[in-house]
């Protein structure tokens, strides 16, 4: 089964070029339920430990047996068990968007500090409301939205950034909203513009943020 770690310029795809080689240990920032990384990990031979604050996404996060552990903490106020650490990789996938941006810019600046080779961060572009069809199956308190980030912040701060999802077919006004019904076709077309996404992240509506530590 091809997973989508295989398929070029998709999130996984570019999230596991971003991990690249030399890898053994990981730590999953916000990890949530588990299941990217489970995917990301297959048939890798990585140490990962997982920090989640909310409690049923913690549980079935450590259900899918891909953590080394799993541990319960807020990730602006990790518990010295992790703070005291090092990782090759600190890996934090749609979090940073539920933080108040005072509090984003500080968790960067501590985040970064527990990386040994590279800090990877994802948002979306700009600021996106949670959407309300998540929430309707999805009741964890934390997953309001507080802020939004651009590009060009990142930058500033020494990231390399690619963007992922193009905003025209998937955004809030996107093609793919206004005629879901032939919605496999926008996926297609969102596929092929996705080179073109990758190298102009502002046209995405996800940005992967990568800092390669010296």
């Amino acid at each position: 089964m091809i997973s989508l770690k295989q398929i070029p310029f998709t999130y996984h795809w570019i999230i596991r070029n971003a991990m690249g080689g030399d890898v053994k240990t990981v730590l999953d920032l916000g990890c949530g339920e588990g299941n990217f990384m489970k995917d990301i990990a297959r048939d890798e031979n990585w140490r990962i430990t997982g920090v989640e604050l909310y409690t049923p996404s913690l549980e079935k996060a450590v259900k899918t047996g891909v953590y080394e552990k799993v541990i319960k903490g807020d990730v602006i106020k990790l518990p010295k068990t992790i703070s005291q650490k090092k990782y090759d990789i600190v890996f934090v996938s749609q979090v940073l968007e539920h933080l108040k941006k005072s509090d984003g810019k500080k968790a960067l600046e501590l985040w970064q500090k527990l990386a040994v080779k590279k800090l990877i961060v994802s948002t979306p572009v700009g600021f996106i409301e949670f959407d309300p069809i998540e929430e309707s199956h999805e009741k964890n308190p934390l997953q309001k939205h507080q802020s939004g980030w651009q590009p060009e912040e990142f930058v500033k701060l020494g990231f390399e950034v690619c963007g992922q999802g193009a905003r025209f077919v998937y955004g809030e006004n996107g093609l793919a909203r206004a005629l879901p019904a032939i919605l496999p076709f926008w996926s297609m077309v969102a596929f092929l513009f996705s080179p073109f996404v990758y190298l102009f992240p502002n046209t995405g509506l996800y940005m992967i943020a990568l800092k390669r530590i010296k």
